[in-house]
């Protein structure tokens, strides 16, 4: 109905209630693990958000098409739906640190198929690091206390992520790679999980700096 008949009055409570129902399927152990079930989540996401721009409902489901396009293998475009999603919506800090993480896995993805193609992947990198930097300064403006446990952790791993790029073949840049990590186990003391990523770039990058 919301598909067909966008103009009927109901036709936005149809989108937003296909969504819940697909949501529900995928969250139900005995479904999810069918493969139709991402792609009409996906399906359903992109009736209601692309279809209905402007209304609370798709704003709110906007972070979750992004995801479900992350999770189905297509980090451009989840990249591109993260970037617009609203500083009020709950998971505005959770879409800025993937947002960036989906260029970095859309960058190592093209360095691997394109290892000569070294213009294009280091204008990706600064894409993401740039990209990187606004993450940094809108989630430390403002008033945000109540997430600031959680927003600390995603900035940490986002110095990671970042640090992991500059050590990729084609973007070399280690020295600053070592700069962001340094002193990260003082600074991020609660984000342990990350320590083994953390040491992997440090290790590639004194090999490549001849201070192994």
């Amino acid at each position: 109905m919301a598909e067909q008949c966008p103009r009927f009055p109901r036709a936005l409570s149809a989108a937003t209630y296909a969504v819940e129902i697909v949501a529900q399927m995928a969250e139900d152990p005995t479904l999810r693990s069918r493969p139709e079930i991402p792609d009409l989540f996906v399906h359903t996401l992109r009736v209601l958000v692309e279809g209905f721009e402007g209304s609370e409902a798709a704003e709110y489901w906007r972070f979750f098409l992004a995801q479900a396009l992350e999770d189905t293998g297509h980090p451009d475009e989840a990249a591109k739906q993260y970037d617009r999603i609203d500083e009020n919506h709950p998971n505005f800090s959770t879409a800025g640190f993937r947002a960036i993480r989906c260029r970095i896995l859309s960058l190592n993805a093209y360095a691997t198929a394109h290892p000569d193609k070294q213009t294009e992947i280091i204008r990706l990198a600064s894409d993401a690091r740039r990209a990187a930097e606004r993450f940094k300064t809108t989630v430390n403006r403002g008033d945000r206390a109540s997430d600031r446990t959680n927003i600390d952790g995603l900035l940490a791993e986002t110095d990671v992520l970042v640090a992991e790029m500059d050590v990729l073949d084609g973007v070399d840049r280690p020295d600053d790679a070592l700069a962001l990590l340094e002193n990260f186990e003082q600074r991020h003391p609660e984000r342990r999980d990350l320590i083994g990523r953390v040491l992997r770039v440090r290790i590639i990058a004194f090999e490549a700096t001849g201070r192994l």
